[in-house]
């Protein structure tokens, strides 16, 4: 079960991640361009390092909350709960260290919670959307194989 609940949570971190890297990406990068056909296909070429740059930084970004993550989804298994149940606590738990991940990061980097800043606010919620989305999306049901999860 452990393993299960851990490729769960691999699941839920990696689609939260590279779903809220082209969501940042086509927010930030398309609307405040207008390319002609050639200096599209040159910006987009650009656009390709800036997505990939999105992607390792929420990587980094959100590892230990995934750690965390992982081993809360674990504990979850260690109780006799509902699917129903564990989802909306896999859900939480979700949201909660994810919010909890940007206002460790605005207190740490900007010396106090900075939730005025739209661009870093809107972040957060794109991520939010994106970890409970992808909470939503996969299984989890320790009773069912690991290749269905």
């Amino acid at each position: 079960m452990i393993h299960k609940a851990f490729v769960y949570s691999l699941k839920v971190w990696l689609t939260s991640v590279l779903a809220n890297s082209i969501l940042i990406f086509a927010i930030v990068f398309f609307p405040f361009h207008n390319y002609s056909n050639r200096d599209f296909l040159s910006a987009l070429g650009d656009g390709v390092s800036i997505f990939l740059t999105f992607v390792f930084v929420e990587l980094i970004f959100s590892f230990f909350t995934w750690i965390i993550f992982s081993l809360l989804i674990m504990l979850t298994f260690k109780f006799s709960l509902g699917l129903l149940t564990r989802k909306w606590l896999a859900f939480f738990i979700g949201m909660a260290l994810t919010v909890l991940t940007f206002a460790l990061f605005t207190l740490f980097f900007f010396g106090g919670f900075v939730w005025s800043d739209s661009f870093l606010s809107s972040i957060m919620l794109f991520n939010c959307i994106c970890v409970g989305c992808s909470i939503w999306c996969y299984n989890l049901n320790p009773t069912e194989s690991v290749i269905d999860a």
